[in-house]
């Protein structure tokens, strides 16, 4: 047999190379718009699931939230109590390129500060 020129069973964990949370109101109880930033690291195709954790503290009960995005549905499952946005890509996600999706969750009624939030990918 000839030898392999490449590395055999070489396993890769789809995820990002940038993910990043911004946010338009910092005040209590109010409506704040949530932006995600997400460059994969791998192509994800479609019917990939993105779940973002650890949006905690918010006054938004659990729903069928609406997202603006050009490479997700309209719609993600929003859980309270664990503070997750689970969104369903449309359309094949390429490795490298930026992609943006904003939903909008209602701020907590204390003062807190930012939660640590995650991001992972399951294709």
């Amino acid at each position: 047999p000839c030898p392999c020129r490449s590395p055999a069973l070489r396993v890769h964990v789809p995820g990002y190379s940038k993910a990043v949370v911004g946010q338009s109101n910092p005040l209590v109880s109010a409506s704040n718009m949530l932006s995600v930033t997400l460059v994969p690291d791998c192509d994800m195709g479609t019917g990939s699931l993105v779940t973002v954790f650890g949006l905690t503290g918010t006054l938004s009960a659990d729903s069928t939230q609406v997202v603006s995005s050009s490479i997700f549905l309209s719609s993600a499952s929003w859980n309270s109590d664990n503070g997750t946005l689970t969104l369903t890509a449309s359309a094949t996600a390429r490795k490298a390129n930026s992609y943006v999706v904003n939903f909008v969750l209602r701020n907590g009624a204390v003062n807190q500060s930012s939660p640590s939030v995650s991001v992972r990918v399951t294709v």
